[in-house]
């Protein structure tokens, strides 16, 4: 950022001090456009002043739009609590049986030759 050769004293003299839309993006890190599109400015009101082939920003006026149209943002909403099962998980079996053993249980007359 560009600096003048004297700084102003007091805050009387520092609403008079005026610098370049590339100036106010490097002090505040808002976007390039709000300042250099006329159509943005008028629209969003943001205060300048038109000078001969040139728009020069005060930066104390730029703070106090900057504070007056701000919006306070807000914290996210917290989550509902997650509601418990009613049931309970069924575990997973230790050892699936084979084709043939659930075969003998089913029948168990058939494959039983003990009897």
């Amino acid at each position: 950022m560009t600096r003048p050769q004297e700084q102003p004293e007091t805050e009387e003299d520092a609403g008079a001090f005026y610098v370049t839309a590339q100036d106010v993006i490097e002090a505040t890190g808002l976007p390039k456009h709000w300042f250099t599109t006329p159509e943005y400015r008028a629209r969003k009101q943001v205060p300048h002043l038109a000078l001969v082939g040139s728009v020069r920003f005060s930066l104390q006026a730029l703070w106090e739009w900057e504070q007056n149209h701000s919006t306070v943002g807000r914290p996210p909403e917290p989550k509902a609590p997650r509601q418990p099962d009613t049931e309970p998980e069924p575990a997973p079996p230790s050892r699936v049986p084979l084709w043939h053993e659930l075969a003998r249980e089913l029948d168990r007359e058939q494959f039983d030759s003990t009897s």
